[in-house]
């Protein structure tokens, strides 16, 4: 009976669009449907928890040191990765990306700065560090290992966003979101301390915005992801845990893993982020959960 609920729920979603949702065992996913369009979509910020892994491999492999200071505010990797760095929003001028000119609005670790310049930042990072483009090097250390064959990556998607890509510029198919899920929840490209620390809050107590949700206090976040902690509105359910950690887009693509739960919900869109997400995307993962405890 749940799974109708999920089925007509996804139903009521504008345009073209694709959902994919399921249970978490052990071993990954135990319980996998997918539904609607088998097309790419843009992925817009949801684009960052790729490059959250693709940091993180190249932390462990001592590409990156996690943290060192590497901003004039001695701010860090794990700073940029958590947007506590400091980091501005966007860069000031539209197409303009000149990262030595970028103003920082504050110390790290004193509020939540949801950025973009902070992922373009990371990409950078990475490629002068491993000496390879941030885009071999996204496909050679996750797409690739985790088998996201559709990915695509277009820098000009947002262009104002920066130049690589990096914070919103992927593009992806259902499937591809399906294989991020083992990215997030099995030993494979990152270790299994990795994992955890990606998925705990990093500096817990910071205040800061959601973007389209508003103001928190506290805003947690992890190395990449967003957690969901007390916050309220948000863009997962009631009956998500505290600890559920995702992202979603302006481009109406949401994604999220729920490990007390058990279960996870991705969903892409060709319609952009507004008040059809806000209401149905809580719907859907309200019905996921209940799902996974039937």
């Amino acid at each position: 009976m749940a799974r109708v609920d999920i089925e007509t729920i996804a139903e009521g979603l504008p345009g073209e669009w694709s959902i994919a949702y399921g249970s978490i065992g052990e071993g990954g996913i135990t319980r996998l449907k997918e539904l609607g369009s088998k097309g790419r979509f843009p992925l817009a910020s949801v684009s960052k928890l790729f490059t959250a892994l693709a940091a993180h491999v190249a932390i462990e492999e001592g590409t990156l040191d996690a943290k060192v200071p590497i901003l004039a505010n001695s701010a860090s990797v794990y700073d940029l990765l958590s947007h506590a760095s400091g980091v501005p929003f966007a860069f000031s001028r539209p197409q303009y990306f000149d990262f030595e000119e970028i103003t920082l609005e504050s110390q790290p670790a004193s509020r939540r700065i949801y950025s973009n310049v902070g992922y373009e930042l990371l990409a950078d990072l990475i490629g002068r560090h491993s000496e390879m483009s941030f885009r071999e090097y996204l496909f050679e250390a996750v797409a690739e290992p985790l088998g996201a064959r559709g990915l695509e990556l277009d820098p000009d998607l947002y262009g104002a966003s920066g130049p690589t890509g990096a914070a919103a510029g992927i593009v992806a198919s259902i499937s591809d979101l399906v294989a991020l899920v083992s990215g997030f929840v099995l030993p494979g490209i990152l270790s299994s301390e990795t994992l955890n620390l990606i998925r705990d809050p990093y500096h817990p107590e910071l205040d800061g915005m959601v973007p389209g949700f508003g103001f928190m206090r506290p805003c947690p976040w992890g190395l990449g992801p967003e957690i969901k902690g007390e916050k309220a509105p948000h863009w997962t359910g009631g009956r998500n845990s505290k600890g559920t950690f995702g992202h979603f887009g302006q481009s109406g693509a949401s994604f999220w893993i729920d490990l007390e739960n058990n279960c996870f919900l991705a969903t892409l869109s060709s319609v952009a982020f507004g008040d059809w997400a806000k209401h149905l995307w809580p719907l859907l993962a309200d019905a996921v959960v209940a799902e996974a405890h039937s």
